[in-house]
C-alpha cells in the first residue's frame, strides 16, 4: 500500500515519529491504522474513548484529530517515561486524560466507567487475552 494517499495526517505526527526514533520506541502505529482510528472516533460525537497502551502517542494523535469538543479520551500506559512524553505533547488538551498505571489494574478500579471505543494496541496473544479479560470485568 502507498502511504502517500493519506492526506489528513495530524500535524504533530512527524514530530512524534522523530521522537519514536530518538528513544528507540519500536511499537509505532502505521498511517492506515491512524486514519482508521480518526474515522472511528469521529463517528462517535460526544464519545468516551479508552486507549490501553499510550506508547509515544502516535495513535493518540489520530484519535484527538477525530474527536469533537465534547468527547473525552483516557489513555493508559504503565511506562512512566512514555506517559511523560505523551503528556508533553497532549497534556494541554482538556479532553485527554493520561494515566500511568497498569491497564488491567485501572479497569478493575473503574468498573463503572463506560466507553464507546476501547483500543488495545498489540499483535500478540497477550493483547487478545487482555481484551477478553477486560470485557469480562466490565
Amino acid at each position: 500500500m502507498n502511504d502517500s494517499h493519506i492526506k489528513d495526517i495530524p500535524a504533530i505526527h512527524t514530530e512524534l515519529e522523530s521522537k519514536s526514533k530518538e528513544i528507540s520506541f519500536t511499537m509505532p502505529s502505521d498511517l492506515y491504522i491512524g486514519s482508521l482510528l480518526k474515522t472511528l472516533v469521529s463517528s462517535k460525537p460526544n464519545g468516551q474513548f479508552l486507549e490501553l497502551g499510550t506508547g509515544i502517542g502516535l495513535s493518540l494523535s489520530w484519535m484527538i484529530e477525530g474527536m469533537d469538543e465534547r468527547s473525552t479520551l483516557t489513555s493508559i500506559d504503565n511506562d512512566k517515561e512514555l506517559v511523560v512524553i505523551a503528556n508533553n505533547y497532549f497534556g494541554h488538551d482538556e479532553r485527554v486524560n493520561l494515566i500511568c498505571q497498569d491497564g488491567s489494574e485501572w479497569i478493575q478500579q473503574n468498573t463503572k466507567e463506560s466507553f464507546e471505543v476501547l483500543l488495545v494496541p498489540g499483535r500478540s496473544k497477550e493483547a487478545a487475552e487482555f481484551i477478553n479479560k477486560s470485557l469480562d470485568e466490565w
